[in-house]
């Protein structure tokens, strides 16, 4: 892969003579000779609800630094790399939107088309009544940074067209947590339909949320395997990783406050202002626990976008949620400390005995014995709440605690399942996770395609 040096601007040329000389080299693909693709579609609840995918060798635009500009296939993976170390690319750079701080002075309000089905800019009751009125009252602020997924297991694409009675038929090999996802954006991005491409994924390696998009380098390897016409396997390098995949979102919150003296919440505002690329808009579900997690008659959750010149953030271990819980956490800890109160006590003070958002009760909700069961296997009657006062030799100690939850969703699902005569049973699905090597001692799995298939 060729990368981008600068941030945002337009390639003027490429210079590709050394390169092309090198041992090995069978294309050099870029804007100016990649196949045309055709419009890709975003696919929820992944994907940026608006905006446009970023579309590879399409044109001389840059969004973002390291964007991938041009592809070198050669004979073996280090003729590729050497020869993709020649190639010399000229731009007319733009000024860049990257500074955060400078960003946020536009930080504006999400939509709700932009926010979906996730919460945001909603919420219950009087926020600035309840907190004028209460008597102990908190203002945290918290930064959780971008994050980036860096499994073992690097990104990697192996892409193959053949031809029958038909017409064309695309097979790809790919790390993707989502097979069908992927077979639809390259069968709308070739021109194909769905059931031309067929997604190969014997087993995922490290993901956590990284590949449930289809990043650029997918498109890339199948338009490079057109061109050439053989198979074409496209791993991305660490340093590539960081342009070509997303991240967990650089994430601002601003969590008040507001409880009476015995620690009952009368308001509760949780604002959250969240990077984003320029040219897509995506959102976490940053505010999902907010308004359920604790009982509080008022409730604020508003939802800011910054978009600066960097790639489109993406899902990332507990999307979301680990950031909300996190900043939402903070303040109950600071509320507890203003209340001289225990934190574990606060907690407990404020179990919702139903869904204020919906109006509805839980099925079932555990918080408390969870707080209670934990707090006596901690041991945590034996905590001092004063900073500070909790040593071992010279080293100060800090206990601390915190509530958090996850939905669970319910979609539509289906797996086929069959019964051999040799005994062996096949399962059929399209999940990518949760099939697993052969083990010493137990059930043997094997992981053909998107199938599991398990036998005694």
């Amino acid at each position: 892969m060729v990368q981008s040096t600068i941030a945002r601007g337009r390639i003027t040329g490429f210079d590709l003579a050394e390169a092309e000389r090198a041992p090995g080299v069978l294309k050099i693909l870029t804007y100016r000779n990649a196949p045309r693709l055709r419009k890709i579609p975003e696919i929820s609840p992944v994907d940026p609800t608006a905006g446009t995918p970023d579309h590879p060798l399409q044109d001389d635009l840059v969004q973002h630094q390291n964007q991938h500009i041009a592809v070198v296939v050669a004979e073996t993976l280090e003729q590729a790399r050497w020869a993709a170390s020649r190639v010399r690319v000229s731009y007319t750079p733009e000024a860049p939107v990257i500074d955060m701080q400078a960003a946020l002075r536009q930080a504006r309000p999400a939509t709700k088309d932009e926010l979906g089905s996730k919460p945001g800019n909603m919420g219950r009751g009087n926020v600035d009544a309840a907190l004028i009125a209460a008597p102990v009252r908190i203002d945290s602020l918290s930064v959780v940074e971008r994050e980036n997924q860096n499994p073992i297991e690097l990104h990697a694409t192996t892409a193959q067209w053949d031809q029958d009675a038909d017409g064309d038929r695309l097979t790809v090999w790919d790390k993707t947590q989502w097979v069908q996802s992927c077979a639809k954006h390259l069968g709308a991005a070739f021109n194909l339909p769905p059931e031309r491409v067929h997604v190969i994924d014997p087993f995922i390696g490290g993901a956590f949320g990284s590949s449930l998009r289809v990043w650029p380098h997918t498109y890339i390897a199948a338009m490079a395997a057109k061109v050439v016409g053989r198979p074409v396997k496209l791993v991305l390098s660490r340093r590539e990783y960081y342009g070509g995949t997303g991240a967990r979102p650089w994430t601002q919150q601003r969590v008040q406050l507001a409880a009476d003296a015995d620690g009952l919440l009368q308001a509760i505002r949780h604002e959250v202002t969240a990077e984003d690329s320029r040219y897509e808009v995506y959102t976490e579900n940053v505010l999902k626990a907010t308004p359920i997690l604790y009982r509080c008659s008022n409730v604020e959750i508003p939802y800011n976008i910054v978009q600066r010149d960097v790639n489109t953030p993406n899902a990332m271990r507990a999307p979301g949620l680990a950031t909300g819980v996190y900043g939402l956490e903070l303040a109950m800890d600071e509320l507890a400390v203003a209340l001289e109160m225990d934190p574990v006590a606060l907690r407990l003070r404020n179990i919702p005995d139903r869904d204020q958002m919906k109006d509805l009760p839980f099925s079932s909700i555990s918080l408390e014995q969870c707080l209670r069961e934990g707090a006596l296997r901690f041991g945590w009657d034996r905590r001092n709440h004063q900073p500070g006062s909790m040593k071992d030799g010279r080293l100060l100690l800090g206990w601390g605690m915190a509530s958090a939850n996850y939905p669970a969703e319910k979609v539509k699902a289906s797996a086929r399942a069959r019964v051999i005569a040799s005994g062996e049973v096949q399962v059929a699905s399209a999940s990518s996770d949760m099939c697993r090597e052969p083990g010493p001692r137990s059930r043997r799995w094997r992981r053909t395609r998107s199938t599991c298939r398990w036998s005694r």
